[in-house]
């Protein structure tokens, strides 16, 4: 069950830029399940085009893989091409 700060955290990430590494243990449990203790780094990517809103969380045990400084603009526009994409079948 996600917490209230938790859930706010989240969608504040959906609507913004990707970003790597800043979740806590519990914002970790909602978004990985029962994997997150596996999760050393991670990063969400938004998806977000006209009327689709959603994220892509992708985790790794390597804690040097997905760091702060790490540069987004791959990952953001990995989540443009697929927001796209995924429009074009929901509707």
């Amino acid at each position: 069950v996600l917490d209230r700060k938790a859930a706010k955290t989240l969608k504040n990430i959906a609507v913004g830029d990707p970003m790597c590494g800043i979740l806590r243990p519990a914002q970790l449990v909602s978004v990985f399940g029962e994997y997150a203790l596996a999760v050393a780094s991670h990063v969400l990517i938004p998806l977000r085009r006209d009327s689709l809103h959603g994220l892509i969380a992708l985790g790794t045990g390597d804690k040097q893989r997905f760091t702060a400084d790490l540069d987004t603009l791959y990952l953001r526009r990995l989540g443009e091409m697929l927001a796209a994409a995924l429009l074009r079948l929901v509707t």
